[in-house]
């Protein structure tokens, strides 16, 4: 179990996160993102990279549940925005992360950007690199993460999202200790982390529904790479609030299974590791005028 300071930390991040919502909510009604066609509100026909002046704050709050290798439950709650300022290049940071439950406190801040240098109709590849800095668990440390983010459309219908990450972590709370995993983290804190090689499949219902299937690959620590392989599994549904024609908000909900299979717990499944999405909400705002 995570040993941090307890306290109030469940009803400050609630709170924080409705917050946000509510202020990302009146930032939005400025104007919906313009993508050039009424039928790209379509969560599937999205591109790798927003078009240009884009805006996109979003607010994340999630359940997370270890029952298995480690014991305990959390609310995390996160924060932040990314922005297109070219046509290919997207930056994000990730500035308020919080989590509380059996244990408290603040979680990983990241800075980072993508940029797209392959666009056709049917793929999108792109380079990836982020700073994340922060806690994961009991550890303080910094790090970097790199990848090659690849995004291929299948028609009005469906979207693979895939590529290959890596990531390096050094602790900085003890005796120096850096730690290379096969892996990403995503708005959760390890060990839920992203595979480094993930399988999203995305496939839209209607026009302002979607659903999702995520699975994949990866490696906690490449060091001991044999006991620290991990399979996810997760199912997510969403819809798509459109204004004038183009999207506004995607709201997303759903779980997963962070090590649906893996080699570093007592039992190679652990259903009991579970993480539940209580909803994400991701504003597009064009703020190019």
């Amino acid at each position: 179990m995570r040993s941090v300071n307890q306290g109030h930390g469940k009803v400050r991040i609630l709170g924080i996160g409705a917050g946000a919502l509510a202020f990302a909510g009146l930032m939005g009604s400025a104007s919906a993102v313009e993508l050039g066609a009424d039928d790209e509100i379509r969560y599937v026909q999205r591109d790798l990279v927003m078009p240009e002046m884009t805006l996109t704050p979003f607010a994340d709050l999630r359940i997370i549940n270890y029952d298995g290798f480690i014991t305990g439950t959390e609310y995390t709650q996160n924060m932040g925005a990314r922005f297109v300022p070219l046509e290919n290049l997207e930056i994000h940071f990730n500035p308020m992360s919080f989590y509380a439950g059996d244990a408290s406190g603040y979680g990983t801040v990241q800075l980072g950007a993508v940029y797209r240098f392959v666009n056709e109709d049917v793929i999108e590849i792109g380079g990836a690199l982020s700073l994340p800095v922060g806690q994961t668990g009991p550890i303080d440390f910094i790090g970097i993460q790199a990848g090659l983010p690849v995004r291929i459309h299948g028609g009005d219908f469906f979207r693979l999202d895939t590529g290959f990450f890596f990531s390096a972590l050094f602790d900085t709370s003890v005796a120096p200790n850096a730690r290379f995993s096969l892996a990403q983290m995503d708005d959760t804190m390890w060990p839920n982390a992203d595979p480094m090689l993930p399988v999203e499949m995305s496939f839209q219902i209607i026009d302002e529904l979607f659903a999702g299937f995520d699975t994949g690959v990866g490696i906690l620590d490449v060091a001991d790479a044999g006991d620290r392989v991990f399979v996810p599994l997760g199912m997510r549904f969403g819809g798509t609030v459109p204004m004038d024609g183009r999207p506004f908000v995607d709201l997303t909900t759903g779980f997963r299974w962070p090590a649906f299979l893996s080699t570093f717990g007592p039992d190679a499944a652990e259903p009991g590791f579970i993480e539940i999405q209580l909803v994400r909400a991701e504003f597009h705002i064009d703020v190019g005028g």
